[in-house]
């Protein structure tokens, strides 16, 4: 079966669900695999797995808690996992604790919650979002908010065998309160600090002026990106503006890939997809006013700065601001760091 209901409110509702969802048995999974789907069974990395009788954990996969990850990328056999290397790495685990009771007398219940690993794992804080309590929420990646409250919640580190980065909730079972509460230690969200590299920049500052006058004056005749409404007039018929801007958009998207490709041959940027720029080549470029180089990067900052649609002084003046940042950063000239203060500064 499907496990519908896919807020998991307490253990029993955990147990319960493992219970009801049939293993799925295949030539690629034996029966003793226990392979139990939480959702959509072709989904079958997404699955709970019973630890112990007192313990479950709901897996995502690809991560360090499941022993099927490498199976799931065709990669690989299973891997042999301890129970407790399972529950230690599992995105939420439920746990039944018969050695402490609750004011009812009965044994007490905790979920804990794991992070995402990484920035953009969407498909992490989905099923994160999915499978917790109603009462606990994740509005983003590194929060979690109960009544209201937020909770910073920092991202799980897998090369580290002593990550703690992890809550514990405690569900509240008396009428009072809240319906769970914290029981480990609460995080403290880090300060986000950028400072420049201000002896750098003094000496390269005249080079990075001279570049941006000489992109402001190379603006005008450089190609920009289409935009739908620019394309064709007004009056043409709607599928003629459609390939107009078809046509447009990959024109300059093979100019665009000309220019970067030069940038990567000449090692002043690391790739094609998700490239950094790499600042010794990038202030070289600059420095030795290399102009093959220079209209390269010039096509780079246009494409996310206003300096082609500026019209006023103001404009102008925001455009200004756009190449400063835009220059701090692929000049290596920022240097940002985390400071975490003590709770309650």
């Amino acid at each position: 079966m499907v496990w519908n209901n896919r807020y998991i409110e307490r253990f029993e509702s955990a147990e319960r669900a493992y219970k009801d969802i049939k293993p799925v048995v295949s030539k690629y999974h034996p029966e003793e695999q226990d392979v139990r789907p939480l959702g959509n069974r072709r989904n079958k990395w997404e699955r709970i797995v019973k630890v112990n009788d007192n313990c479950y954990a709901l897996l995502n996969g690809f991560d360090r808690s499941d022993t099927l990850r490498n199976m799931w990328c065709m990669r690989g056999r299973e891997l042999d996992l301890s129970p407790e290397a399972v529950k230690r790495w599992a995105p939420i685990v439920w746990e039944r604790h018969p050695d402490r009771k609750d004011v009812f007398g009965d044994p007490v219940e905790t979920v804990t919650v794991r992070g995402i690993k990484r920035s953009h794992d969407h498909a992490r804080l989905k099923f994160i979002r999915s499978y917790l309590p109603r009462a606990i929420d994740m509005p983003d990646s590194s929060t979690v908010r109960i009544d209201d409250v937020r909770m910073y919640l920092p991202r799980t580190n897998e090369r580290d065998d002593g990550d703690k980065n992890f809550m514990v909730f405690e569900r509240n079972t008396s009428a009072w309160g809240p319906r769970f509460y914290l029981t480990s230690e609460e995080f403290a969200r880090p300060k986000i600090q950028s400072r420049i590299n201000k002896e750098l920049k003094a000496k390269i500052k005249p080079h990075m002026d001279a570049f941006y006058e000489w992109v402001c004056a190379m603006a005008p005749i450089l190609p920009s990106a289409p935009s739908w409404a620019s394309s064709a007039d007004s009056t043409t018929k709607l599928q003629n503006r459609v390939d107009d801007y078809h046509e447009r958009a990959s024109k300059y998207r093979e100019y665009r890939m000309n220019q970067t490709k030069k940038l990567v041959d000449a090692g002043v940027m690391t790739g094609f997809w998700s490239a950094k720029f790499v600042p010794e080549r990038t202030i070289e470029a600059i420095v030795t006013e290399d102009t093959e180089l220079r209209l390269a990067l010039a096509v780079l900052f246009l494409e996310t700065s206003e300096l082609q649609k500026c019209k006023t002084k103001e404009d102008f003046k925001y455009a200004r601001t756009q190449y400063n940042r835009w220059i701090n950063r692929v000049c290596g000239l920022v240097k940002t760091t985390e400071v975490i203060e003590a709770k309650g500064n």
